[in-house]
């Protein structure tokens, strides 16, 4: 998850409730960018929201890291990149060459823009598209244009 809060989108807690969603259907969030004080406003960066939002495959492996880890706490839901450091995890989400060790692991990666304001959130979904990686934003950007004046 990317992007900044869009003022026209704060008040449906658009990337809060994209969150909450991906957790309860066993999804690891990674984030970068403003969407981080989104999501630490929203109380998601901590280990109490791994218990109250991850659903239970997710919560089992984040248990298992923080007991592994000896934290005494579940590790919280996300990892972050930082402010916009997308390629940062470009390792992780770039499609594998044939014969890699990982080539025969599927990655079910996806990028989102759940708030996008920004042509900064574009370019980033621009790097996802090509790396062959499914995106998301939203709303949808204005790319259409205006009207051709050619047009008969």
């Amino acid at each position: 998850m990317v992007g900044c809060p869009n003022p026209k989108l704060r008040d449906g807690a658009m990337s809060e409730k994209m969150a909450e969603g991906l957790l309860r259907n066993n999804v690891l969030i990674v984030t970068t960018g403003c969407v981080n004080h989104i999501l630490a406003q929203g109380g998601f960066l901590t280990s109490e929201a791994t218990e109250r939002y991850a659903g239970p495959r997710l919560k089992k492996v984040l248990t298992a890291i923080g007991n592994a880890a000896d934290w005494g706490a579940p590790c919280r839901r996300s990892s972050t990149w930082g402010r916009v450091s997308t390629t940062r995890g470009s390792t992780i989400c770039w499609p594998r060459s044939p014969g890699s060790w990982a080539s025969s692991q599927p990655a079910s990666v996806a990028g989102s823009a759940p708030e996008f304001i920004t042509e900064k959130a574009i370019s980033i979904g621009s790097f996802f598209l090509a790396a062959g990686i499914l995106v998301h934003v939203a709303p949808a950007p204005r790319v259409f244009g205006s009207p051709s004046p050619f047009r008969s």
